[in-house]
Parts: C-alpha cells; sequence; structure tokens
C-alpha cells in the first residue's frame, strides 16, 4: 500500500467493514456511507481487541488527513475501551500482570480521550470548508484549545517522566524504556493536536515560521518522535511526524523528517 495514490483509502475502508462484522454483524454500512456505531458484544478474543485499536488509529489518522468523519461512527474507542490496547501495532497477548500495566491502562485512557478531539479538530476542519464566520469560528477553536488543556493537565503522571528529556538515558532499565516509547509517542499526538488546531483555524501550514508557541511544540514534537521512536514503534507516529514537518519552514527540520520517515521503507511505508 503506498502513499502515492488513493488505494490506502480503499483498504482502510475494507478494514473498518471487516471490524463491523466482528462486533456488528448485519450492521454494515453501504459503500461511501459512514457505519453505525459499534457495540461490545463478545469481546473474548484479544485479536479484536487488537484490531479495534488498530483501525481507531488509522481511522482517526485518516481523518485528519482528508478532515472527513472517521468510518465508523462514534468514539468507538471510548465505547470499547475496556479492550483498547495501547500496542505500537504490535497485539499483546500476554496473560501475566505486572507492575506497569496499571501505567499503560493510564496511558491508553490518555490516548483514547486525545483521539476524540482530533477527530472533533477535523469535523472543525470540514466545518471551515463549508464556511464559518469568524465568530463561529474562534468559538470552536477556543473550545478544542480548552480541551487539549484539559487534557495536559489531567495527563497521568507517568507522563511527567519525559519531562527535561530529549532521549530515552542509556542506563534505563527495559521497562522505562518500553514507558518512555510509549508516553513519548502519546506526547507527541498531543502537541501535533495543537499544531493541527492552528493550521485548521488559520489554513496556514507554516505556522512555526512566526509563532512561537506552534514553533516550540514542532520541536518538542521532533525530538519525541526522533529520539524516542525505533525500530517498528516508529509505525505509530506518523501522523504526529508529519504535521510537524508541514507546520516548520525550516529545511533542516524537514530533512529529518523526510529521512525519518523514509527509514520507514524496511516496514512497508512507502515515501515519495
Amino acid at each position: 500500500m503506498s502513499a502515492a495514490d488513493a488505494s490506502w483509502k480503499v483498504h482502510l475502508r475494507g478494514a473498518a467493514h471487516i471490524v463491523h462484522a466482528m462486533y456488528s454483524p448485519g450492521g454494515l454500512a453501504a459503500a461511501g456511507e459512514t457505519g453505525p456505531a459499534l457495540t461490545l458484544g463478545n469481546d473474548s478474543l484479544s485479536i479484536r481487541r487488537f484490531l479495534v485499536s488498530l483501525l481507531s488509529y488509522l481511522d482517526v489518522a485518516a481523518s485528519c488527513a482528508t478532515g472527513e468523519a472517521p468510518l465508523i461512527a462514534g468514539d468507538y474507542w471510548e465505547t470499547l475501551g475496556g479492550g483498547w490496547q495501547y500496542n505500537l501495532g504490535v497485539p499483546d497477548f500476554a496473560a501475566t500482570q505486572c507492575a506497569s500495566n496499571r501505567d499503560l491502562a493510564q496511558v491508553r485512557s490518555a490516548w483514547s480521550r486525545l483521539m476524540s478531539v482530533q477527530a472533533e479538530i477535523s469535523d472543525f476542519a470540514k466545518l471551515q470548508r463549508s464556511g464559518l464566520d469568524e465568530q463561529q469560528r474562534d468559538a470552536i477553536k477556543a473550545e478544542l484549545v480548552y480541551r487539549l488543556r484539559n487534557w495536559h493537565e489531567s495527563a497521568p503522571n507517568v507522563f511527567s517522566k519525559l519531562e527535561n528529556l530529549d532521549a530515552i538515558p542509556d542506563d534505563a532499565t527495559d521497562d522505562e524504556r518500553e514507558m518512555l516509547t510509549v508516553t513519548a509517542c502519546v506526547g507527541s499526538y498531543a502537541l501535533a493536536c495543537t499544531i493541527y488546531l492552528e493550521r485548521v483555524a488559520t489554513k496556514s501550514i507554516k505556522s512555526a515560521a512566526y509563532d512561537g508557541e506552534i514553533k516550540s511544540a514542532v520541536d518538542r514534537v521532533l525530538t519525541l518522535t526522533l529520539n524516542f521512536s525505533h525500530g517498528i514503534h516508529q509505525l505509530a507516529v506518523v501522523w504526529p511526524l508529519l504535521t510537524a514537518g508541514i507546520a516548520t519552514s525550516d529545511r533542516h527540520k524537514q530533512e529529518l523528517c523526510r529521512q525519518k520517515l523514509s527509514g520507514m521503507n524496511v516496514f512497508g511505508f512507502k515515501v515519495r
């Protein structure tokens, strides 16, 4: 599958139909329509939880790219939250419990709430295209800014471990490396939402050149995605990396983004 053409949309719609068939048999949407909300049903299979988490990640990212609603109606990453996984694209069938599981559950919940904000910013983008007056635009933006600020203020304490870090310490344990990778990924999404919101509100794609807040967000996103994400985990940070790359006019930073994305070719990710 290549980003150079529209085939990814066909594959994503097919994935949405598969998930619908598993959770709401008989309730599939016709081609071109948004499907009905998913119901929990029998969720005894771990692979189903993995597929929901993977689809929701791709569905919301596609929504941001197209400015259209997610393919499946409703915040299904919230309604199916009991089985939603944060796993960086790798299914987790482990039956054992460890101390970090509680922290990971908090991270999953935090990212789930963040995805809802992402989807709402995409709704804002659609409204912008249809025509909003200045008062309507400012009101919607203010509400979304409040939602993002509230997310940061209520984020789990585990995110504080990222403070003052520009890379994973060499002496970090395996558990610490995993947690820093996870929180850096979700943290980059939170910052990228701020960048994306500003792009939608101002209809400007290089706002980091004149907006200090956006420049700081871009710089931090690049630090979190370039220095904390390696191997297959890189596939989880494509959206914030692209969002930061679009916002900056700095050629060096753009090249860093391009190199990171090109390095994902080994996982089948194609960059023009």
